[in-house]
């Protein structure tokens, strides 16, 4: 699993590594020996970073599942760290987000390069995205609308925090919200920061209240 940042804590036999541990195992030449220790793991958990400065050891293992988290990170397929996500060896492939549009349609195409749905994710720039959805939605064409729900109906699967099981329990149990105040000293140039900024705000805000009242 790839995410920003992780945390794991479950029974099955898993590895944490991190920028650290990657590169001094491949600038040491033991990335064969470390390739053979992450595969005995049933779990790696790693970041996106520790990806990004790895030249050896994650692409020579011959991974059953790779899951992204935070998937947007890879929305650009130019991207040297989208390249070496698509080339990590994995017949199935999974990926998460709260929100796999970062700020345009496109962002599906990085995505669907590393899931490698063909053709949208030919691994090449052949026009057939732009063809069928990029330029109908620029166009505010609805067959665009229409290419993307057959296309996210193949390869997407939505939860919402109100869904249930069939025996009517929540998917998601959280806890009830609690919320704590703590006190925090400040040391004294956090204070004089703080006093300055609270001095700079109430001079802004009696400003504002002259200005209201001569208009």
């Amino acid at each position: 699993m790839i995410s920003a940042s992780f945390t794991y804590d479950g029974g099955h036999s898993s590895a944490r590594y991190t920028s650290e541990d990657l590169v001094k195992k491949d600038v040491n030449g033991a990335w064969r020996a470390a390739a053979a220790e992450l595969a005995s793991n049933d779990i790696l958990i790693t970041t996106y970073p520790a990806l990004d400065k790895c030249i050896s050891v994650l692409p020579s293992v011959a991974w059953r599942r790779v899951v992204l988290d935070e998937m947007q990170e890879i929305r650009s397929s130019t991207t040297e760290l989208a390249r070496k996500c698509e080339r990590l060896h994995a017949p199935r492939r999974w990926m998460v987000s709260g929100t796999p549009l970062y700020d345009k349609v496109s962002d599906l195409q990085g995505e669907l390069y590393f899931l490698r749905v063909s053709p949208f994710g030919s691994g090449h720039e052949d026009g057939f995205w732009n063809h069928v959805v990029g330029a109908p939605w620029e166009q505010k064409d609805p067959s665009a609308l229409d290419a993307l729900h057959l296309l996210l109906r193949g390869v997407m699967i939505r939860h919402s925090k109100s869904q249930t099981t069939l025996d009517g329990h929540s998917i998601l149990a959280l806890p009830p919200k609690r919320l704590r105040y703590v006190a925090v000293p400040l040391t004294d140039s956090e204070l004089a920061a703080s006093l300055n900024y609270n001095h700079r705000a109430l001079n802004y805000n009696q400003v504002c209240r002259r200005a209201s009242r001569r208009l």
